[in-house]
């Protein structure tokens, strides 16, 4: 029954506003949503006609992730997760004084610290073990997986709710500071004044129901059990995939290459690696492809190319083969630019013996427009004098047993202007290698590639690709995962920049 005297919201028979169509029901009588799955789907349908560049959904662990996968799977996007643990008051763990993020992230919320007459003690003790919470929890969630980068991407940051607002905040301060181009706060149902109040840290809030009396988020749910670890990494696996395509890259008239491209998901925060033609041996194609496969699991976009069949008087000397891959590298180079999934990826080379020489005159051609370069065994008497323009950091790969090469190889380094480094690994030859001594290649490179690769970002209005100095790790130490450098090396060779 109404009254004159009833507000809108009353004589409309509901307690707030809805974006879903029909006035919102009261908890005591019907849920708004069957379950987690439910809200997701619905929320979904209201982002489905938007449109985002290169997007992103990023669930807050824990009851986000279910409706976060709905949403990635209505946007066809890739799903990631993001850790957010809540820094409980001392003698009530669940009143939340704060949050911590991954990232090593801390809010503390000093009004509530200060309602509550908590010491700075009592204070650094919550956020210690936050802190030891949060560590546990990415230890259980990632289980090694990357994260998928949200550089200069449209992230959509999705919970099942929002109340106070504290773990959105949280979430939303971390992937600002990993370098979220847009991000879109999309929740079911959350307190509209939380709502207000996070409005001014994102580009865009969408809520699909925001009721004058949330009391709590559970009760617009008719199932909101809790959401497992197992139930999240379930949701994980099932969103993880990869863009995989073939390609055909011509050079000039005559000169051409089949390739594979792989772009797994998570691409976007580590770029995508060229593998220069590995020649007719069956061991060199055994290595690239178990390298791809490693670089792959780690996050990397993979470019393999095939060795170029080519009718030419000169076929067979090694500089027309060098020339050839160098062609062919850069061909590749413009061609990835020019395709929607690794477009605005930075773009980094691997390859060994002659093919390996091949890269490293295309990497002196490209300059500072190439992220990183590992060359395995390279045959460096034929590159001219390409060396000595190279600005990528380059990674040499020497044989312990082959001496000639380690001095060529160091020789080289005196001419080289970027930052280089020189990783021995047992046996004569790297390119047919034992089980223990690929073991030992696999981290080595994934690491070089990780360290310079991943900190790439694309200028504004620009091709090439500049170092990002503060995202960059720690110099490669003088042991690495069994493969060491020359002790000649310097092990905390600096970073430029």
């Amino acid at each position: 029954m109404t009254t004159p005297t009833q507000s809108p919201q009353e004589r409309r028979g509901d307690l707030g506003e809805s974006l879903l169509g029909g006035p919102l029901p009261k908890r005591w009588s019907t849920a708004l949503y069957a379950d987690r799955h439910d809200a997701g789907r619905r929320l979904g349908a209201l982002l489905a006609d938007r449109r985002f560049e290169d997007p992103l959904v990023v669930g807050i662990a824990r009851g986000g992730m279910p409706v976060a996968a709905e949403v990635a799977h209505a946007l066809g996007a890739p799903l990631d997760i993001v850790i957010v643990r809540k820094i409980g008051a001392p003698w009530n763990r669940d009143l939340a004084i704060g949050a911590v993020a991954e990232g090593d992230l801390v809010m503390v919320d000093e009004r509530a610290v200060a309602e509550l007459g908590l010491c700075a003690q009592e204070v650094d003790e919550a956020v210690a073990r936050a802190l030891e919470e949060l560590a546990r929890t990415i230890d259980r969630l990632r289980e090694g997986r990357p994260r998928i980068g949200v550089r200069g991407r449209s992230v959509i940051l999705v919970d099942d709710g929002l109340a106070t607002g504290r773990i959105a905040q949280a979430a939303i301060r971390a992937l600002r500071e990993r370098g979220a181009l847009h991000i879109t706060l999309a929740l079911p149902v959350g307190a509209p004044e939380s709502v207000q109040a996070l409005a001014d840290s994102v580009d865009e809030a969408l809520c699909a129901a925001t009721p004058q009396h949330l009391r709590a988020i559970g009760d617009w749910y008719a199932d909101f059990r809790a959401t497992s670890d197992e139930e999240m990494l379930a949701l994980l696996a099932g969103h993880s995939g990869a863009a995989a395509r073939s390609a055909l890259i011509s050079s000039e008239p005559g000169i051409s290459a089949h390739g594979d491209l792989i772009v797994p998901w998570s691409a976007p925060g580590h770029g995508v690696i060229v593998f220069a033609p590995s020649g007719p041996s069956h061991a060199e194609a055994q290595l690239t492809a178990e390298l791809a496969g490693v670089l792959e699991r780690s996050g990397f976009g993979t470019l393999s190319l095939d060795w170029p069949q080519i009718d030419s008087p000169s076929r067979g000397e090694r500089s027309e083969d060098v020339q050839i891959t160098a062609q062919l590298m850069r061909a590749a180079t413009d061609w990835l630019r020019s395709q929607p999934e690794s477009a605005r990826l930075p773009i980094g080379y691997v390859g060994g013996g002659a093919g390996a020489a091949g890269a490293l005159v295309a990497a002196a051609q490209l300059r500072s427009a190439l992220g990183a370069l590992v060359a395995l065994a390279p045959r460096l008497e034929l590159t001219g004098g390409a060396i000595a323009l190279l600005e990528a950091p380059t990674l040499l790969v020497v044989p312990e047993q082959d001496r000639e090469l380690l001095a060529i190889c160091h020789a080289a380094r005196e001419a080289m202007q970027c930052e280089s480094r020189i990783a021995l690994l047992p046996g004569r030859s790297p390119l047919a290698l034992d089980r223990r001594a690929r073991e030992s290649l696999a981290p080595i490179v994934t690491d070089w590639l990780a360290r310079h690769i991943s900190a790439m970002t694309q200028p504004p209005g620009g091709a090439a690709y500049a170092c990002s100095a503060p995202e960059r790790a720690a110099p490669a130490r003088s042991v690495i995962s069994g493969a060491r450098t020359d002790p000649r090396d310097n092990p905390q060779l600096p970073l430029p920049g």
